[in-house]
């Protein structure tokens, strides 16, 4: 994921200009985060299930569910610390001013993102280190 925001960002540098390297940067390490989610998460329930296919389809369900939550959820407190707050963050950074807070978009929800990866991972790996092996 780092070389292909490497690549877009000296493409896209080649055909418009010059690239504010802080913000690509932010926006790729909100997808990255979100992505890591929604993997980690598939982890996880690949560890609960015994078929691929429906871990995958708890994966997307996740997906689905969390941009649910964030939509119901998003004035509420909760709301900066969701991980559905992510995705779009890379629209803010990348097309907004100056003005956008760096806390709000990315520290709150990349930190609840990475703690859920983490104990997501955690889970699975437990699952997965019971497991017999054949």
């Amino acid at each position: 994921m780092a070389a292909a925001t490497l690549l877009a960002s000296l493409y896209s540098e080649t055909l418009i200009g010059p690239v504010d390297w802080a913000r690509t940067f932010a926006a790729a390490a909100s997808t990255w985060l979100y992505a890591l989610f929604i993997l980690s998460a598939t982890f996880a329930a690949s560890m609960a299930v015994t078929s691929s296919l429906a871990a995958g389809g708890i994966g997307l369900a996740i997906h689905i569910v969390t941009a649910l939550a964030g939509a119901v959820l998003s004035k509420s407190a909760l709301g900066p610390y969701l991980p559905s707050v992510l995705p779009g963050n890379a629209n803010a950074f990348l097309l907004t001013g100056s003005d956008v807070d760096v806390v709000a978009r990315l520290v709150k929800p990349g930190m609840s993102s990475a703690v859920l990866s983490f104990l997501l991972l955690a889970l699975g790996y437990r699952a997965f280190k019971r497991q017999a092996l054949p």
